[in-house]
């Protein structure tokens, strides 16, 4: 049995978001904020993740491996897929062609490392996008951005005391 045509909700979402691509949103954050739901049925829903969630950090307390599964337990596994197609509508309505292409591109690809023997589900790499910041732009680490900082006081700085043209000192002809 093979899985195809799968598309990543996470990545629509990611794809469809304007401005900054880096980090991607996990299901808590686009129910709570995306779907326009009701108080009551957001309210509900998170306090059913919260209780199964702190039952699920006690120890030695495998909750998913107790048969038959207890009503809150069904309950957070419902809550964890209840909402994905009006995500994955919501989001394909918002995605260009181009961040669509992008993200079932992605989703297959991640299927393919999702079967394969070194996969990590609980990567701390799971939680960037794939596409960097989405802007064409080099995202720099915070010590790419000090150098950077650096680097462009000195040529302020040689600049305010050389004036402009001073880059041009080297750029002279040798047979002179």
């Amino acid at each position: 049995v093979r899985l195809a045509g799968v598309t990543d909700v996470q990545l629509l979402e990611n794809g469809s978001r304007v401005g900054e691509k880096t980090y991607l949103y996990g299901l808590d954050r686009c129910v709570e904020r995306d779907l326009g739901l009701k108080y009551e049925e957001k309210q509900r829903w998170v306090r059913i993740k919260q209780e199964v969630r702190a039952l699920m950090n006690m120890p030695n307390n495998d909750i998913f491996s107790r048969r038959p599964l207890d009503a809150k337990t069904m309950q957070y596994c419902v809550n964890d897929v209840v909402y994905l197609p009006a995500l994955h509508n919501l989001y394909a309505k918002r995605i260009t062609s181009e961040w669509l292409g992008k993200a079932i591109d992605e989703s297959a690809r991640r299927v393919v490392e999702a079967c394969g023997s070194a996969y990590e589900p609980q990567s701390e790499k799971k939680k960037f996008g794939p596409w960097g910041s989405g802007l064409g732009k080099h995202v720099l680490t915070m010590e790419e951005w000090f150098e950077k900082m650096e680097e462009d006081e000195m040529d302020a700085r040689e600049r305010d005391t050389f004036g402009d043209d001073y880059g041009d000192y080297y750029d002279y002809d040798d047979d002179l």
